[in-house]
């Protein structure tokens, strides 16, 4: 009976509102719930001391591979690059380029890499520039002179046929 009582003791701590999902893709739930838990001096058996640091482990793995971003550091005025892999096999023929996120539905194309049926697209927009480099399945993204404007979510793409793959999710932060 003690273990059901330990289990409603724990799903206590455990926020109940809607906006928490929100929290833990931000990684701010996990670490107040944690915490809560550590400071709770009925957490007394093994098992259950067990069972916080797994519950912790995996709100925390899910928070940071949800969203798999990496963020790229650089100074005002100066110039970042971000390499973003795929396989050269499976995505070789399709378009790809860069995008900044407005919100969690719309992406404001940046520029696209130049396919040689496809002449017309730009691989140069201001100061940002791509290239493809199809052998290798490497797109390459260089922002330079860096503006404070240029910092936010990016995406590296590649699209076929109205298929849309995300590459690699990309949080650019310009440092003054």
């Amino acid at each position: 009976m003690q273990d059901k009582k330990d289990a409603k003791f724990l799903c206590s701590f455990l926020p109940q509102s809607k906006e928490w999902g929100q929290q833990a893709a931000l990684g701010q739930a996990p670490f107040s719930v944690f915490s809560r838990l550590l400071s709770c001096p009925l957490l007394c058996s093994a098992d259950m001391e067990k069972l916080v640091h797994l519950t912790f482990l995996v709100f925390l793995s899910e928070s940071y591979v949800a969203e798999n971003i990496t963020t790229v550091y650089g100074m005002e005025g100066d110039t970042i690059s971000v390499k973003c892999t795929y396989n050269p096999w499976q995505q070789r023929w399709r378009e790809k380029s860069w995008c900044k996120e407005i919100d969690e539905t719309k992406c404001q194309h940046v520029v696209s890499a130049r396919r040689f049926w496809l002449p017309f697209l730009k691989n140069r927009n201001g100061t940002t520039s791509i290239s493809d480099n199809v052998q290798e399945g490497v797109l390459t993204v260089t922002m330079k002179r860096l503006k404070k404007q240029d910092a936010g979510l990016y995406q590296c793409k590649s699209d076929f046929l109205g298929e849309t793959n995300t590459l690699r999710r990309v949080q650019v932060e310009v440092l003054t």
